[in-house]
């Protein structure tokens, strides 16, 4: 049986049955098109970061704060994948590559932070603190949406 499985799954890759998102080509997109996905990114990323950081208050269990932080980094996570997958306009190429690093290395971030979280609630908050504040990821976003901003595409 284990070779029948061999063989079918080479036929299907032969064939070109399985396709990887990792190996197709970017979909270009236009700037009105660009600039409709990253103000659709900040809002879906506000939202979770907001759910996250009033989910930040003594009465939240660590589970539920777990949750929370993992929903915000897998929505980061995601908006990383989406960004890759496209190919902007050519004056925000390098931009975009930089945001899509950035948006998956800061969901990373977060969810290795959900899943190291202090036992003791009260240690939470300085454990985010420390963990998230001087975050490679965020700073690339960062870095990312001025060099954006500068080439004309704002967010807000």
């Amino acid at each position: 049986m284990g070779k029948w499985l061999v063989a079918a799954l080479a036929v299907m890759v032969v064939s070109g049955g399985v396709t990887s998102p990792a190996y197709a080509s970017p979909k270009p997109v236009s700037k009105a098109q660009y600039l409709v996905m990253l103000k659709r990114a900040n809002a879906r990323v506000t939202k979770v970061e907001t759910a996250a950081e009033q989910g930040l208050k003594p009465s939240a269990s660590r589970s539920d704060i777990t949750r929370l932080l993992v929903a915000w980094a897998s929505t980061e996570s995601q908006l990383g994948r989406s960004f890759a997958g496209v190919r902007p306009p050519v004056e925000v190429a390098a931009a975009n590559v930089l945001l899509a690093r950035g948006e998956h290395a800061f969901g990373a971030e977060i969810a290795a932070a959900a899943h190291h979280l202090p036992q003791a609630k009260a240690k939470i908050g300085p454990f985010l603190e420390k963990a998230l504040g001087s975050s490679k990821g965020a700073a690339m976003i960062d870095r990312a949406l001025a060099k954006l901003k500068a080439a004309g595409y704002r967010v807000q």
